[in-house]
């Protein structure tokens, strides 16, 4: 099974969707943060049922560790242009205790506002140089061939890393650095489907940028992700992550994170503020 088919909801009742969250994803306490992201997306794309409307950006909050099993999504149409579509979403589901395992009533544990935008004015596609703020990694003229797949030993990493593929380049967890970013290329263990709900799993799949400056592990959480989507890959290729972190302060931190595709082209950015919870 791919991750995008993970990631496929159905029509569940009073027009809500359902979603099954599946085992072997943990993240934590809870499932892989992008596994809930995507999710979302793929929910909000059938509700827009046009091809016209692309996804433009997303944000959502990840309010508690979200277990396996069933969950639902509620969606509410917050407008509805000629060209646009603005949607938010809840996911309702049971969190996990501290072994992943499902405990308590389904409660809210995830929010999300997403938009949608036909294409529009054709003449202003800023892949320009003067128009270029976010400069290209220089990994991208190396290539992902020319690293090995690193092995992360059981127990190390968080369950859901053991089912994608990852070629650091720069930033390993725990190194004491003093440097906090990250950069290096990923894909899902199966073939890559190049579409948005993929590309949005994947924003939240590589390490903190923080971890990189810590000499051993901490526990932390995402509390607030923001997504723009640019473009989409064209092929199956890894993906370049890059992550940076922008400011800390008080045990919270601002990171920043980029998709670049095999041939250049940035697919998305990530803006996430990470708690560091002791």
């Amino acid at each position: 099974m791919t991750l995008r088919d993970l990631l496929r909801t159905s029509a569940g009742p009073d027009g809500s969707s359902v979603w099954e969250c599946p085992p072997g994803y943990r993240q934590g306490r809870g499932a892989w943060g992008g596994l809930v992201v995507g999710a979302f997306l793929d929910a909000a794309i059938t509700l827009a049922a046009d091809p016209r409307l692309v996804p433009r950006s997303l944000t959502a909050h990840l309010l508690g560790p979200v277990a396996h099993g069933p969950a639902r999504i509620d969606l509410t149409v917050l407008r509805r242009g000629s060209t646009t579509l603005t949607v938010s979403a809840a996911l309702t589901a049971r969190e996990g205790d501290a072994d992943g395992l499902p405990t308590g009533e389904p409660v809210v544990v995830a929010s999300s506002v997403m938009v949608f935008g036909a294409d529009r004015a054709g003449d202003l596609d800023f892949d320009q140089p003067r128009w270029n703020h976010i400069d290209p990694p220089a990994a991208l003229a190396a290539g992902w061939q020319s690293l090995e797949p690193v092995e992360i030993p059981f127990g190390l990493a968080p369950e859901f890393l053991e089912r994608l593929v990852l070629r650091p380049v720069v930033g390993f967890p725990y190194s004491d650095g003093r440097d906090s970013e990250t950069l290096g290329w990923l894909c899902p263990a199966e073939p890559l489907i190049p579409d948005a709900v993929t590309l949005a799993a994947l924003a939240d799949a590589w390490w903190l940028a923080t971890m990189p400056a810590l000499s051993a592990p901490r526990p932390a959480a995402t509390l607030a992700f923001s997504l723009d989507l640019v473009d989409l890959p064209r092929t199956d290729e890894p993906i370049l992550h890059r992550g940076r972190v922008l400011s800390g302060r008080n045990g919270y931190v601002a990171e920043s994170r980029e998709l670049w595709s095999a041939d250049g082209r940035l697919l998305a950015h990530n803006q996430q503020t990470v708690v560091i919870i002791r």
